[in-house]
C-alpha cells in the first residue's frame, strides 16, 4: 500500500468514524421512531376498541332502560285506564241514583197533590 494513501486514510479516519457514527445514530433514531409510531398506532387502535366497547355498553344499557320505562309506562296507562273506567262507572251510578231520587220526589209530589188536603 502506498504510504501517502495510508497517511491520508489515517488522517481521514476520525472523519470516517464520525460519519459512520452519524449513520448509525440516524439508523437507530429511525428505528426508534418507527417503533414509537407502531406503539402509537397500537395504542390508538386499543383506544378505539375500548371506545367502541363503551359505546356498545352504553347503547345496551340505554336500550334496557328504555324498555323498562316503556313497560312502566304501559303499566301506568293500564292503571289510568282502569281508574278512568271506575270513575265513569261511579259517575253513571251517581246519575242513575240522582234520576231515581228525582223520580221519587216527583212521585211524592204527585201523591201529595192528589191526596185531599184537610183544612
Amino acid at each position: 500500500m502506498d504510504p501517502a494513501l495510508l497517511a491520508d486514510l489515517i488522517t481521514a479516519a476520525p472523519q470516517y468514524a464520525l460519519v459512520g457514527y452519524l449513520i448509525l445514530l440516524v439508523h437507530r433514531l429511525q428505528s426508534h421512531a418507527t417503533t414509537d409510531r407502531g406503539d402509537y398506532r397500537e395504542d390508538l387502535a386499543a383506544a378505539d376498541e375500548r371506545h367502541a366497547a363503551e359505546l356498545a355498553r352504553v347503547r345496551e344499557a340505554h336500550a334496557a332502560e328504555l324498555q323498562a320505562l316503556r313497560a312502566e309506562m304501559a303499566d301506568m296507562r293500564a292503571r289510568v285506564d282502569d281508574l278512568v273506567e271506575q270513575v265513569d262507572r261511579e259517575r253513571r251510578a251517581r246519575w242513575k241514583a240522582e234520576d231515581i231520587a228525582a223520580e221519587a220526589r216527583r212521585l211524592a209530589l204527585d201523591a201529595n197533590e192528589s191526596t185531599p188536603q184537610e183544612a
